[in-house]
């Protein structure tokens, strides 16, 4: 995956995915002030993996929610 630095363009029109989105924030971030200085550098990127990271987490839950023995699911009204 090439951040936009290395696409030569400033990344606002590109959709990132999410898995994508979180390989490349692992990648770069190491520690508290790499991602202070990627949110300055590239905030969709931090946006994207954290939207990504909140999907598969909901995902997981709606998956053991699921699995758990006589239980309904709530329906919104």
């Amino acid at each position: 995956m090439k951040t936009p630095e290395d696409r030569g363009d400033d990344g606002a029109d590109n959709e990132i995915d999410g898995q994508d989105a979180i390989k490349l924030y692992n990648e770069l971030v190491k520690s508290p002030q790499d991602r202070l200085a990627l949110e300055k550098e590239l905030p969709a990127l931090v946006a994207a993996g954290g939207k990504a990271v909140t999907a598969a987490k909901r995902e997981q839950l709606q998956k053991e929610t699921f699995q758990i023995p006589g239980h309904a699911a709530k329906v919104r009204r």
